[in-house]
C-alpha cells in the first residue's frame, strides 16, 4: 500500500512539475541517431511514441508500463537532452 502511495504521489509531482500531462513531448532528433547502448527496450519503445501528437498523459495510458516508469522515463529523456 506504501508503493502504490509513493507512485501515486510521484506521478502528481511530475504532472505538477516537469511533465503536464497535456504537454506533448517531441524528440529533437531521430530514434537512429539516439540509439545508443545504455538506452533500454522501453527507452526505445517511448520513443518511438514520441511522435509530437500525443500528450503525456495518452502516453502513459497507451504505454504497457506503469504510469511512474513512464514518467520517470520520459524525465530521464529530458535530462539527456
Amino acid at each position: 500500500m506504501m508503493l502504490a502511495k509513493a507512485e501515486a504521489a510521484f506521478v502528481a509531482s511530475m504532472y505538477r512539475g516537469g511533465l503536464p500531462p497535456e504537454s506533448v513531448p517531441v524528440l529533437k532528433k531521430r530514434i537512429e541517431e539516439l540509439q545508443q547502448p545504455d538506452l533500454s527496450a522501453e527507452d526505445l519503445f517511448l520513443m518511438d511514441l514520441l511522435d509530437g501528437v500525443w500528450n503525456v498523459k495518452t502516453i502513459v495510458w497507451i504505454a504497457p508500463l506503469r504510469s511512474f516508469q513512464v514518467l520517470r522515463t520520459l524525465q530521464s529523456m529530458l535530462e539527456r537532452e
